[in-house]
């Protein structure tokens, strides 16, 4: 992703299969105000196919996921801009949030 410079992960979703990731909204929250939000169908339709046509693309290219791999799948929302330091949580309704601070 061109805006990332890093990334903050969240615990590991192993009952992956049970969520239906075209119903869940993920939102960015800085000093406790909702920057944006938007649905998991914003992604492809749903991150699981983008992680799909992810893995379909590196096959076709002779390479393939392994295990441990990390993927981003996408945003649900238009790229936010910190104005200054502060408190940002970002996350997913069903998959919780991630926090950082920044000064």
């Amino acid at each position: 992703d061109f805006l990332q410079h890093a990334c903050v992960l969240g615990k590991e979703i192993t009952d992956f299969r049970s969520i239906d990731f075209t119903m869940i909204t993920g939102r960015s929250i800085h000093n406790a105000t909702e920057l944006a939000s938007g649905p998991g169908t914003a992604v492809m339709g749903s991150a699981m196919a983008t992680l799909a046509w992810l893995a379909n693309k590196l096959i076709s290219l002779g390479t393939n996921l392994k295990a441990g791999d990390i993927v981003m799948t996408g945003s649900v929302h238009a790229p936010q801009f910190l104005a200054g330091g502060g408190d940002v949580e970002v996350g997913f309704d069903e998959l919780g949030m991630v926090k950082a601070s920044f000064g």
